[in-house]
């Protein structure tokens, strides 16, 4: 069964920095200049490969934290297995008629987001899990892996919404941690 529903999409990027910092003499100069210089607030701390642990540092200059909101009309549609999968056009983003993006939900708790047009990304996640991952953009499709630190589901044919808390790994260290707020209504 498929409806027509309105979505509303909010992604909120804050980009994180790894322990290695090449321009600094040592570790202890590493840590003074960074906690007294540069760095406010409280960070967090997230495993990584590389060096043990990666910081993301909330406060630092020039703000990290990036949001935007996308709203669109689409569909949701839901299949015999329970399944629902979540579908918008969305060529006004990329600028490429026919773009289109479609988020997966399956019983088993996976996630998927497709988006297709100029670029083609498929990006996995599951609860507490890392998965590799292709993003597709301008230069070429780009192998990344997600680490899925929180993922809600509250999602039916009814409409609902989704929560995905994750970072992104590029060989092993964290560039970004990301919130992603799907909701759905029904029209």
């Amino acid at each position: 069964m498929t409806r027509r529903c309105r979505i509303r999409l909010t992604t909120k990027k804050m980009y994180a920095f790894t322990d290695f910092f090449p321009f600094a003499k040592n570790e202890e100069e590493e840590e003074e200049d960074f906690e007294e210089d540069l760095w406010e607030g409280e960070e967090e701390i997230f495993p990584s490969d590389n060096f043990g642990k990666t910081r993301l540092f909330p406060q630092m200059p020039p703000r990290p934290e990036f949001k935007t909101v996308l709203e669109a009309d689409g569909t949701v549609t839901e299949e015999k297995d329970g399944s629902l999968f979540v579908y918008y056009a969305d060529p006004y983003i990329s600028g490429v008629e026919g773009s289109s993006t479609t988020f997966s939900f399956y019983p088993s708790g996976l996630v998927t987001l497709t988006s297709t047009g100029q670029w083609t990304s498929c990006l996995a996640f599951e609860n507490e899990k890392r998965l590799l991952c292709d993003y597709g953009a301008a230069g070429g499709v780009y192998s990344v892996t997600l680490h899925t630190h929180r993922l809600e589901n509250h999602l039916s044919l009814d409409g609902g919404f989704v929560l995905i808390e994750y970072s992104v790994e590029i060989h092993g260290s964290v560039s970004e941690h990301n919130v992603l707020e799907l909701s759905v209504e029904p029209m």
